[in-house]
């Protein structure tokens, strides 16, 4: 899904590079008719180096979050790393703390679910009780669920336990 996400930013950005060169390459005709070489070193300008200054500084944050989110263990069970957690995990209770924007601030939306930072706190019955907080991407139809002092059962990566995945079978 996140490689999609990625390919289609990438394809759209190439088409937008594509037809703003079609219709600048029009518009350089004109002024090259009218300014001579001038108007060809500004269709250069405008064709390769200002959609380069317009297009890197929206796309570099896309990418930066999308690798943020492969990365991430998915806590709603999706993904290999979270199936791992889910079979090797401890069992323990949580309490939502917090539901808020995602660590890098505002809102964001993968397929239209909510990518947010959850604060929950976590109780195994053996350790001290700890508190852990990521990003996730939240399915909708979960979402009026998480309020705080929601009780969930997760489970703990035994490897690190500040990964936790939401365990449903219990």
């Amino acid at each position: 899904m996140r490689n999609k996400i990625l390919f289609q930013i990438i394809a759209w950005t190439i088409w937008a590079l594509l037809l703003l060169a079609v219709i600048l390459s029009a518009e350089g005709e004109v002024l090259r008719q009218y300014t001579g070489e001038l108007g060809h070193n500004l269709l250069i300008m405008v064709v390769v180096i200002l959609p380069i200054l317009i297009v890197l500084p929206i796309i570099l944050p896309l990418l930066k979050t999308l690798a943020e989110v492969k990365n991430s263990t998915d806590f709603f069970g999706n993904g290999s790393e979270a199936k791992r957690i889910l079979e090797t995990g401890r069992s323990a209770n949580a309490t939502l703390i917090a539901v808020n924007e995602n660590s890098q601030g505002g809102m964001l939306t993968i397929n239209d679910q909510p990518y947010l930072n959850l604060k929950l706190a976590i109780d195994d019955g053996k350790n001290p009780a700890y508190e852990v907080s990521f990003d996730s991407i939240v399915p909708r139809t979960i979402l009026p669920q998480l309020t705080p002092g929601a009780k969930l059962k997760v489970k703990i990566d035994p490897q690190n336990p500040q990964k936790i995945v939401l365990d449903q079978t219990r």
